[in-house]
């Protein structure tokens, strides 16, 4: 894996971890959706190029593994993010 693959593909996953875990601490709900939508964000772009580097090599298993978990394991909680922060907004709590 080339240098800047790894390092975009390591602040995703460090970034995904740590605003996960941070956005189901925080108490108000907007400041939560705001970090789980870019942990999300980090989550899809890491796990996408670790599935095309694992494809270029070869391991079909390991590239359809991260195939899956891209898209699966964050629509759902990105578009519920989006809807309330695009609500919030417009009823003038931020």
């Amino acid at each position: 894996m080339k240098t800047l693959c790894r390092r975009v593909v390591l602040a995703g996953l460090g970034l995904g971890a740590v605003l996960g875990m941070a956005g189901s601490m925080v108490d108000g709900k907007p400041l939560g959706a705001v970090l789980w939508g870019i942990d999300g964000m980090g989550l899809i772009v890491a796990t996408s190029l670790l599935a095309l580097v694992h494809f270029r090599l070869g391991n079909d298993l390991a590239a359809g593994g991260f195939l899956a978990y891209a898209p699966a394991g964050r629509c759902g909680r990105a578009r519920y993010c989006l809807q309330w922060c695009r609500c919030a907004i417009s009823r003038g709590r931020w």
